[in-house]
């Protein structure tokens, strides 16, 4: 995924739904497309690629456009 690629759901969780979940839920929602991306992700190029308790991996490929932030 690059930072302009168009890819995936980006948004903020409203916090009414993010405050019906736990942490892990959370970031098992986004894993799995059903709460959007932080925009963040989208900026700096990277996605969720596996969550487990304790665990989180993130995939991403820096870019130049990484040094404009």
């Amino acid at each position: 995924m690059t930072p302009d690629s168009g890819d995936g759901n980006f948004g903020v969780v409203p916090i009414e739904q993010a405050r019906r979940m736990d942490g892990i839920s959370l970031w098992r929602g986004l894993l799995e497309g059903r709460v959007p991306a932080p925009p963040i992700a989208k900026a700096l190029g990277f996605k969720v690629a596996e969550v487990d308790l304790g665990r989180l991996i993130a995939h991403g490929t820096t870019t130049c456009l990484i040094f404009a932030l």
